[in-house]
């Protein structure tokens, strides 16, 4: 049995960290504040740590529908208690699939991929 197990609603489950993940994330660009907005039926955006770990994960197998060597930069709800208040962490999935923490003025466009505990 793999990490991610499919479920019935159109998500995947972890099992490494019993996390829910969408099974499409996001393609529309919205800015921070409009990806917190949108939040709803349990579904949040994740953690800094949260999103890194997941995308690690990424390998061929994993049953979501993105192409990690496409790249792409999601949305995280972690802001940088160092950065002024006008920035947010986003990770950034540079090509290759490697994930990189990177700080963004919360008004760049960025991708969600939703999670819920």
């Amino acid at each position: 049995m793999g990490r991610f197990t499919v479920l019935d609603d159109g998500s995947a489950r972890d099992a490494a960290t019993g996390l829910v993940w969408q099974l499409r994330p996001g393609t529309a660009l919205v800015s921070w504040d409009e990806a917190l907005a949108s939040r709803g039926d349990g579904w949040r955006l994740p953690g800094v740590d949260e999103l890194v770990g997941l995308l690690i994960a990424l390998d061929p197998v994993a049953p979501f529908e993105h192409d990690v060597g496409a790249g792409g930069v999601w949305w995280s709800s972690s802001r940088s208690p160092f950065a002024p208040t006008g920035l947010a962490r986003a990770v950034e999935l540079r090509p290759g699939g490697t994930p990189a923490v990177v700080l963004r003025e919360r008004t760049c466009p960025a991708r969600c991929w939703r999670v819920r505990s």
